[in-house]
């Protein structure tokens, strides 16, 4: 008999992939309400799971991890804490854990002034990043240069009092659900985090480092992507296994993730997977690293690049965790340590500009790409009718319309197809500020 399991609504673009994992598992969707946390709630969806006898829930998306961790912890699973839940969600609570962490604030408009706030910040970080605590790097992240950059940001906060509620609703979900001994231990959890600006032309290169952890409180590394961007850092591809992270610098970067996670999992993260990104910089001769965020959940995006490229199953690795504690083997990143060659790259198309995406993007062109076969998968973020706003153009990585995958032999080959896709792809010439060694690639095939 399959095992039984449920499952939190999923993305419509997993679909295919998921109908396989059916065919093993008897998964039964649970009837989660987005942002409910709710105890009614909460308790009613724990006896849908008790009445249909699913022993575990999994939830692949950042909406469905609070669920996750909840209805796990109702049906009398181990799962993650609530200290550990608002710790990896928060990203100034985040910073709190690190062991050797750069310069970083609290801001908290809801109890400074401008003013009060601005004054806080060294002249010499300036410019520097602001990132609301609460929202995903795409939405909420801003190089503040000038003080007007910075009172723009934080005067459009306060006069977002939808905004304003939805992050208190989230927090005080999860505090609500805290002993009174821990809830007096957090200290600020503010909704704006100021910390340090990497300098992306001083040769930091962005990874996501992908795990899990064990009921046991084990740590079991899981993959690594390298996430590339033009210089002025709008997206360009993700590419697994990382092309420029030199393979006998693992150890060292085993122990870095290893000693972060140590003050997590003693807040109770436990038996789930989890995804951090990071920089890591070569100039000196060894990694030196420094922690951008994590997140209490799969990169469920990354399962394709490392399903093409490894013949892996992210989501079944998921499935076995939550259901019977099982620990993955078969991983992306036992398969980088044994030298297995190739790359799958996930090309990103994205938009900064207002306008329509079909306007944008020459849709003639990707329709005959995709019937084509040239490439594996091609996902629809954005319907082509859907209208750019000026709050989307203000992504600092872009807002992404598409994402291809393709898979390669070599890192030459995949830049070579990548600039052939990205060049037909769109309507006009953006002037693409390609960085300096992707172009130097193609020059390699």
């Amino acid at each position: 008999m399959a095992p039984k399991l449920g499952l939190l609504p999923p993305q419509a673009y997993m679909a295919s992939e998921l109908e396989k994992l059916y065919k093993e598992y008897d998964v039964t969707q649970i009837p989660a309400e987005e942002g409910n946390w709710s105890e009614e709630h909460v308790n009613s969806l724990v006896e849908f799971c008790k009445k249909n006898e699913i022993p575990s829930v999994v939830g692949f998306a950042q909406k469905d991890a609070w669920h996750h961790a909840l209805i796990n912890a109702g049906l009398g699973n181990v799962t993650i804490a609530p200290h550990a839940y608002l710790v990896a969600m928060n990203k100034y609570m985040q910073r709190t854990i690190e062991e050797e962490p750069f310069w970083f604030q609290p801001i908290d408009p809801n109890v400074e002034s401008n003013d009060e706030m601005w004054d806080k910040i060294p002249k010499e970080e300036i410019p520097f990043m602001l990132k609301n605590t609460s929202l995903s790097l795409g939405r909420g992240v801003f190089c503040i240069r000038t003080r007007e950059d910075f009172d723009e940001i934080i005067d459009l906060y306060k006069g977002d009092e939808k905004l304003r509620g939805e992050i208190k609703e989230t927090n005080d979900a999860i505090i609500s659900r805290m002993d009174d001994e821990t809830k007096a231990s957090l200290g600020p959890v503010p909704p704006f985090l100021a910390e340090h600006r990497i300098d992306l032309s001083k040769d930091w290169v962005e990874y996501c480092y992908e795990g899990c952890i064990t009921e046991e409180g084990e740590l079991i590394h899981y993959a690594m992507t390298e996430e590339v961007y033009f210089e002025d850092h709008q997206s360009l591809v993700y590419v697994t296994p990382p092309m420029s992270y030199p393979a006998k610098f693992i150890p060292e970067l085993e122990a870095y993730v290893t000693g972060y996670m140590k003050g997590l999992i003693a807040r109770g993260y436990k038996r789930q997977f989890f995804n951090i990104e990071l920089w890591a910089n070569f100039s000196s001769g060894k990694p030196e690293f420094a922690f951008c965020e994590i997140n209490p959940r799969c990169a469920h995006t990354y399962h394709y690049g490392y399903k093409y490229v490894y013949n892996t199953n992210l989501y079944g690795d998921n499935f076995n965790l939550v259901l019977d504690n099982k620990k993955p083997e078969n991983t992306p990143w036992s398969q980088w340590l044994t030298g297995a060659t190739g790359f799958c790259t996930e090309i990103l198309l994205t938009a900064k500009q207002v306008g329509k995406v079909s306007e944008i993007l020459n849709y003639e062109y990707i329709d005959e790409l995709e019937k084509s076969g040239k490439v594996k998968l091609i996902r629809h973020v954005k319907d082509r009718n859907y209208e750019f706003t000026a709050d989307d153009s203000k992504s600092f990585a872009g807002a992404t319309m598409l994402q291809i995958w393709i898979v390669t032999e070599t890192a030459a080959e995949a830049a070579k197809i990548e600039m052939d896709i990205r060049k037909n792809a769109y309507t006009s010439d953006l002037g693409w500020l390609y960085p300096t060694w992707w172009q130097a690639l193609i020059l390699e095939d």
